[in-house]
């Protein structure tokens, strides 16, 4: 469905007589290489390598994801941005929210992040984030979601008012 300068969202969802605009973003793995791992073809390697380590951060993606997404969202309508990641760490998988609420909520330039992009009315248009974890390919399949509402929002959603709905 095209919406502001004739870009595309992924999906709407019709709730009662309202329609909420879903665009999904899936963070990968090979967006956390360094310039000298693209160069010496770490993409074109499996996603886990025996005895392989890195540091990551969480924040980033989850900001990049929302900077990408924004353009597409209208201030009239209620907006919900869909994150399903294939980081090395999947973003549910961390045993805490503090990436998530680094890049959201921050106030103060802790961690070397900047300020979250929810503490303002920079990104109005974003009713809220949800995080998706859909690993099917298991034995047993495993459902992760957590939702985060935007506070500035222009048109406020809570998905977990509705959430028996999905």
């Amino acid at each position: 469905m095209p919406t502001k300068n004739n870009k595309n969202i992924d999906f709407v969802i019709k709730e009662k007589s309202d329609e909420i605009f879903c665009e999904v973003k899936s963070p990968s793995w090979e967006g956390e290489l360094s310039k000298k791992e693209l160069m010496g073809g770490r993409k074109d390697q499996p996603k886990y390598k025996h005895l392989e380590w890195r540091s990551f951060a969480h924040w980033k993606n989850i900001r990049y994801a929302i900077k990408k997404a924004y353009p597409k969202f209208l201030s009239n309508c209620k907006n919900l941005l869909i994150i399903q990641d294939d980081l090395f760490v999947l973003i549910l998988d961390f045993p805490t929210d503090i990436q998530i609420k680094i890049a959201l909520f921050n106030n103060s330039i802790a961690y070397g992040a900047t300020k979250g992009v929810f503490i303002n009315r920079d990104y109005e248009n974003i009713g809220g984030v949800l995080f998706i974890n859909i690993n099917p390919t298991r034995r047993k399949k495993i459902y992760k979601y957590k939702f985060f509402a935007n506070p500035n929002a222009l048109k406020p959603y809570n998905l977990n008012d509705n959430i028996a709905s999905y």
